[in-house]
């Protein structure tokens, strides 16, 4: 892929990330689960026991660590980049993952169905629930308009 259409794509993706932000933002650090739905922009960075994200829309995958290969079904183009990042195009489909040490994992799109479990950083942007957990605290939420911050412990 020429540097011209990876340029092109890093700021299609940018752009798109950009119009969901004025919408809400909220960020899940530490570690426990979470279980979200919605619309939007959903990031998960860190080290996951397991990571199921359903949804249409971009997908990007990016493994730093000792590589896992995730399962994945539903519709869409895979491309490899050289940097090690792999885009799913017209994504419509689910993306699992197990016992990964150092992913990034990011669904813009709509439907997104999302349940994560590790530790590290969830974001979500948009519109939508989410439900989660660490230790013996549960704590339900909506991915609100002002957005805020949320630590998960032990």
């Amino acid at each position: 892929m020429s540097r011209r259409n990876l340029t092109i794509i890093t700021l299609l993706l940018l752009s798109s990330l950009m119009l969901v932000g004025v919408v809400s933002a909220d960020t899940v650090r530490g570690e426990g689960w979470l279980q979200a739905q919605g619309a939007g922009v959903t990031t998960v960075r860190g080290q996951v026991d397991v990571l199921e994200i359903g949804g249409h829309g971009a997908l990007w995958y990016r493994d730093r660590g000792e590589v896992d290969e995730p399962v994945v079904t539903g519709e869409g183009r895979r491309i490899e980049h050289d940097n090690g990042w792999v885009q799913y195009v017209g994504f419509n489909g689910r993306f699992q993952l197990t016992d990964a040490d150092d992913v990034f994992v990011s669904l813009t799109g709509q439907g997104i169905n999302l349940y994560a479990e590790g530790q590290g950083t969830v974001f979500l942007r948009g519109r939508g629930t989410y439900t989660y957990g660490s230790g013996e605290t549960t704590t339900n939420g909506h991915w609100s308009i002002n957005g805020r911050s949320l630590e998960l412990e032990e």
